[in-house]
């Protein structure tokens, strides 16, 4: 995910709703079918919107979503050629 630097990217409300739909489609491809109802609830809640938020956009935390990119990429790699 790349960080929005320039808040006039944002201008327009109905890209953003059809940038979002676009991206629950995507990520609800990339889930098994069985917890697609669960990950249709949990992209809706506040925890998930706020976590979005703050990745979109420059903050202090970066270093802390770096950390978290590293970790994640470690996990999908190792399960991906454990395979």
């Amino acid at each position: 995910m790349t960080p929005v630097s320039n808040v006039e990217v944002l201008a327009y409300p109905s890209d953003i709703l059809h940038s979002l739909t676009m991206f629950y489609a995507g990520f609800l491809k990339t889930r098994d079918k069985t917890s697609h109802a669960f990950f249709k609830l949990f992209l809706k809640t506040q925890m998930f919107i706020t976590f979005i938020e703050e990745r979109s956009f420059v903050t202090e935390n970066d270093d802390k979503f770096a950390f978290f990119d590293d970790c994640t990429d470690k996990v999908w790699y190792s399960n991906l050629y454990s395979l």
